[in-house]
């Protein structure tokens, strides 16, 4: 029996991939690790694609990581075929000794399906439909693909997913940049993102790379760490906005010349201080007991310029539909009190009237 919604929805989600194949679904959504930066008409920050920050990593990143990682995460990945028994029942024996959970048995490819299919939770159903796909996963993709899948994926705390993400916004440099004393820092934060990222835990970080870096030693892998290290990491604006990103995917899907995981910034017409302000008014009006949905559009006069564009449910909810590029909706008599206005300017008064006879139609 399926004791909660979490499991449900593993299994549902789970099915579905199985059943439609790993292939066209996966290297949709998945093999696209890319975070875009969306910026308005004056080149201002506003938001990002996606919840987390997320940045692909480099094929030549992928060996350096491999050889410092695979001895804390999965030493024997390149043996098996997605799941590793003998770790599991390591991890088993372990776990009974000390009377809790003190020790996982999955693999790295596991991971990548825990980060990237299916939600996470500690039920056992859930477990089993990791494994399932974790050997599908297998079949599919060569182990450096999974490799690299995990290195873009794996969640790094507060907002930040993979490697290449990482090392930008923790250590201020690309990763082909880092030493492998910042990798271990790094690879220090998979197991307990939360409580390791520097940003809240600095000192919990350096405990965490330290130890790390004595486990590699006891691999014949010794790294110097001789020199004192500051850590000052970037703190990060998480401003997701799915309607913007919906406007994206849709251009770039009905264009052939364009990948979206080689769009890192975009810049659109709005106005950020004027968004707010639009943002601000309909989200109040959303409340209204008659109202399901309001949205609106600001428009520049002279250019035609999208300067603002919202969509709100009901109760505050703001919508991921866009009012402006899917709308498609008439204008109607949003025109008339333009017309009317030209009127009055030019000496009309609001009782004049205009014949607009003889009228002929060629139908």
């Amino acid at each position: 029996m399926l004791n909660n919604t979490k499991t449900a929805y593993s299994l549902l989600n789970a099915s579905k991939y199985l059943f439609y194949g790993l292939d066209k679904i996966i290297s949709k959504n998945i093999f696209c690790a890319q975070t875009s930066h969306f910026y308005d008409s004056h080149g201002t920050f506003f938001g990002i694609s996606s919840g987390d920050v997320n940045y692909p990593i480099e094929d030549s990143d992928v060996a350096a990581l491999s050889k410092l990682i695979l001895p804390i995460e999965d030493r024997r990945f390149f043996s098996h075929k997605g799941i590793d028994v003998k770790a599991i029942f390591r991890a088993v024996a372990k776990n009974i000794r000390a009377r809790k959970i003190i020790q996982g048995g999955s693999t790295i490819t596991q991971q990548v399906v825990r980060n990237t299919i299916i939600p996470y939770d500690k039920s056992l159903m859930r477990k089993i439909i990791e494994g399932i796909l974790a050997l599908a996963l297998e079949k599919k993709y060569s182990k450096q693909e999974i490799l690299k899948l995990y290195f873009s994926h794996v969640y790094m705390g507060n907002g930040i997913r993979g490697f290449a993400a990482a090392s930008k916004l923790i250590c201020r440099k690309r990763l082909s940049e880092a030493d492998d004393l910042d990798k271990c820092g790094l690879i220090g934060l998979v197991r307990l993102p939360s409580l390791t990222h520097p940003e809240n835990y600095t000192n919990a970080f350096f405990r965490r790379r330290s130890f790390i870096n004595q486990h590699l030693k006891k691999n014949g892998i010794n790294i110097p760490e001789t020199q004192e290290r500051t850590v000052n990491p970037i703190k990060i604006n998480r401003f997701k906005k799915p309607r913007f990103t919906n406007i994206v995917q849709h251009i770039v899907s009905n264009n052939k010349k364009l990948e979206y995981k080689e769009i890192s910034k975009v810049y659109f017409t709005i106005d950020r201080s004027i968004q707010s302000v639009v943002d601000s008014v309909l989200r109040e009006t959303s409340f209204e007991q008659n109202v399901k949905m309001v949205a609106g559009v600001l428009l520049e006069n002279r250019t035609s310029d999208i300067l603002a564009e919202s969509a709100w449910c009901h109760g505050g909810k703001e919508s991921e539909y866009s009012p402006s590029y899917f709308g498609r909706i008439q204008p109607g008599s949003t025109f008339k009190p333009f017309a009317l206005l030209s009127g009055l300017e030019q000496g009309f008064d609001l009782n004049s009237t205009f014949e607009s006879a003889p009228f002929r139609s060629a139908v």
